[in-house]
């Protein structure tokens, strides 16, 4: 089980500080009576008939406190996901940023294991050279990107030059203009990494999948990215997916079974207990 909104667990907090005050304050009042008759009993009397008085036996507090509990609890929106296949259209989109200064046939395997592993991921794929292309805009459809990277060269590139850094900045422009509340870069390479050049902060999910050899993880740290291996392409979007799960429980109720609807209707029927009162 896990909640949507955690935060509001922390309302909790007070709830137990009254109830604590309330059980140590129940324990002082337990030898007092009400009103006059505290003056007219006798002490050895005043314990035991104070135990006896409806006073004393009045859990209303405590039940008003649960029923808090209850609320505060329901608001968390408690619950867990319904085991469906997530359907990641709309929710997420990943842009594939390709080396296009070398020999792609590698590259071009580990896209096809990331279309295997997640089939209804819409992907986009942009070729970095000494300038950045957009080779196939979002699509799920593995015919359309294996169309384009069947006869891709470095040779068909305008130029020649290796500037990875424009192939991300352009990368995160056309996820901003996807609209898509989750999204994943990833660049491949099967060469050395390349000089870095810091471009803008942000919050898309970064990723250098390594195929070859050399040390990417200076890289990787100036864009924010993880390092992942070229035989990672099922995991390289663990991260894209417990996010899109994050984004979906926080928005999107429904793909989930709820357990709010329940404690509320406790705290309904324990709110009704409050109106019953026992005859004199």
């Amino acid at each position: 089980m896990s909640f949507a909104a955690p935060l509001i667990l922390l309302l909790a907090l007070p709830l137990a500080g009254l109830a604590w005050l309330l059980a140590k304050g129940g324990v002082a009042m337990s030898g007092r009576l009400p009103g006059a008759w505290n003056s007219v009993v006798a002490p050895p009397l005043k314990r035991y008939l104070a135990g006896k008085s409806a006073a004393a036996r009045n859990n209303t507090p405590f039940l008003t406190l649960g029923i808090a509990a209850l609320i505060v609890l329901a608001l968390a929106r408690p619950g867990g996901e319904t085991g469906e296949e997530l359907d990641l259209t709309g929710l997420a989109g990943r842009v594939i940023v390709m080396d296009a200064s070398t020999d792609i046939s590698r590259q071009a395997v580990f896209i096809r294991e990331l279309e295997e592993a997640n089939p209804n991921l819409p992907t986009a794929i942009i070729a970095a050279g000494a300038d950045a292309y957009l080779i196939t805009p979002f699509t799920t459809d593995p015919a359309q990107t294996h169309r384009y990277l069947n006869v891709l060269t470095p040779d068909m590139m305008p130029g020649d030059g290796r500037r990875l850094q424009l192939g991300i900045a352009m990368a995160e422009k056309t996820l901003a203009r996807a609209g898509y509340p989750v999204g994943q870069i990833i660049v491949t390479s099967d060469l050395p990494p390349p000089p870095t050049v810091a471009i803008a902060s942000s919050e898309t999910i970064r990723t250098v999948a390594v195929l070859g050899d050399g040390d990417w993880q200076d890289f990787a740290n100036v864009y924010g990215a993880n390092v992942v291996g070229g035989d990672a392409g099922a995991s390289a979007s663990d991260d894209l997916l417990a996010q899109v799960r994050d984004e979906v429980a926080a928005t999107l109720p429904g793909t989930r079974f709820d357990l709010s609807v329940w404690l509320i209707g406790i705290a309904m029927l324990c709110w009704l207990a409050l109106f019953r009162r026992r005859a004199s």
